[in-house]
C-alpha cells in the first residue's frame, strides 16, 4: 500500500524547486560559473563597467550603512560635499 502523502508532498514543492533551477541555471549563465572550481574565483563585476551597475548597488549599501540613506525614502549623502544634494 502506497502512501498518499508522498505525492501530495512532490506535486506541491515542485514548482519552488523548478524555479529554484531556472534561476540558477540564469544566474550560472550570465556569470559563466559552471563548475565548482569556478567558485574560488571572483565575479569580474568591473570587467565592463557600461554593463554593471554592482558600482552604484555598492555605494547605496555603504551609505545605509552609514545611515545616510534609507529604504523608500530619497537618499542624500552629505559627505559628497554637493552645493544641493547628491
Amino acid at each position: 500500500m502506497q502512501n498518499s502523502d508522498s505525492g501530495d508532498s512532490i506535486a506541491r514543492w515542485w514548482p519552488p524547486a523548478a524555479l529554484l533551477g531556472l534561476v540558477l541555471l540564469a544566474w550560472c549563465s550570465s556569470t559563466a560559473i559552471w563548475s565548482p572550481a569556478d567558485f574560488g574565483r571572483p565575479a569580474a563585476y568591473l570587467e565592463d563597467p557600461s554593463k554593471s551597475d554592482i558600482v552604484a548597488v555598492y555605494t547605496g549599501i555603504k551609505a545605509g550603512t552609514e545611515g545616510q540613506a534609507t529604504p523608500f525614502f530619497w537618499k542624500t549623502v552629505r559627505r559628497l560635499n554637493a552645493p544641493f544634494e547628491a
